[in-house]
């Protein structure tokens, strides 16, 4: 990695949709979401479209001949919204969903889910946050 033109801090990339950061001595791009159900296969073109952007926005900053893909399934409701609460299975509830804002909304869905879970009032109405199905 040319230490000069690559990023020192993590960047997203809004109208790309895309988060580069830099690990150690490599550069890590991240984005896309495919709508596929429980394939993890990522088609040639995604990763192309990402080695593009890299070349783009930070050319020169790293090397293309050794691309590590790699892709994992991530539990997410069309809206991004999670569900959080108790399932119709007695003692499992569920905290998922969130989408791209996982970490953003993790401490407020797990504050939620230990109200409901404890049986004290929550902070904030639970309706929208129902579980499904």
């Amino acid at each position: 990695m040319d230490d000069a033109a690559a990023p020192r801090v993590s960047i997203t990339d809004n109208g790309r949709k895309l988060v580069h950061a830099r690990l150690g001595d490599r550069l890590r791009v991240a984005g896309f979401a495919e709508l596929i159900g429980m394939s993890r296969v990522l088609p040639p073109a995604r990763i192309e479209a990402l080695c593009q952007s890299v070349r783009e926005t930070f050319p020169g900053a790293c090397s293309f001949d050794d691309p590590q893909p790699w892709t994992g399934l991530r539990p997410a409701t069309p809206s991004g919204r999670p569900q959080v609460g108790a399932t119709r299975w007695p003692g499992l509830w569920v905290n998922a969903g969130h989408g791209a804002l996982g970490l953003t909304l993790s401490c407020g869905s797990a504050s939620l889910l230990a109200d409901l879970m404890e049986g004290r009032e929550p902070a904030v109405d639970p309706t929208a946050f129902r579980v499904t199905g």
